[in-house]
């Protein structure tokens, strides 16, 4: 959901965005194809995002680049892996940057893509680093 959207020039519009997310898990367990056993646990999770997120546009071309906050708000959940817990805990705070955009290849056709980077904002057991990349042609006919 965009909260505020300001045009800056012709070229460039900055927004911020907010979002919340529910979920509910009754991961029940399994067994893998190893026959390690993992027991998923449940629990329900609550996300609060919010953001901004910077657009340039040239012509039929597009780049951006965006920062969100994530913040888990309800109870913590584990994961057990054979004998190993990973968790999430009530306020974890999650830190992303990323850029991307489209640049037109034809009249017909754009190339895309994204690359975002997330981390935890606290030190320890907890800690958590992703990269997310991703890439792809669009065709118009």
């Amino acid at each position: 959901m965009s909260i505020r959207t300001r045009t800056i020039n012709e070229e460039y519009t900055l927004l911020y965005s907010g979002q919340l997310n529910w979920g509910s898990v009754d991961g029940g367990n399994a067994t893998t194809t190893r026959g390690q056993s993992v027991d998923f646990g449940g629990d329900s999770n609550l996300t609060l995002r919010g953001g901004a997120r910077i657009e340039y546009k040239s012509d039929s071309n597009q780049f951006y680049g965006l920062a969100n906050l994530y913040i888990n708000t309800l109870d913590s959940w584990d994961i057990t892996f054979e004998s190993e817990t990973f968790s999430d805990s009530k306020g974890t705070v999650l830190a992303e940057i990323g850029f991307g955009g489209e640049v037109e290849l034809s009249a017909a056709s754009a190339w895309f893509g994204h690359a975002a980077f997330k981390t935890s904002l606290k030190d320890g057991v907890d800690k958590r680093d992703s990269v997310y990349l991703s890439t792809g042609v669009r065709w118009s006919w």
